[in-house]
């Protein structure tokens, strides 16, 4: 039975994927203090 082994580098995709969380960060609108809630209001139809 052979067994092979398999190295794979991630470092360039942790990388990148820092970067593109670095962008997102920086381009987020300033903080709310306080949260709102919408209730959604639907239609009913009566049949």
């Amino acid at each position: 039975m052979t067994s092979d082994v398999l190295v794979v580098d991630v470092s360039r995709d942790w990388a990148i994927a820092c970067e593109v969380q670095q962008r997102f960060m920086q381009h987020l609108g300033p903080t709310i203090d306080t949260v709102s809630y919408e209730i959604p209001i639907l239609p009913i139809i009566l049949t």
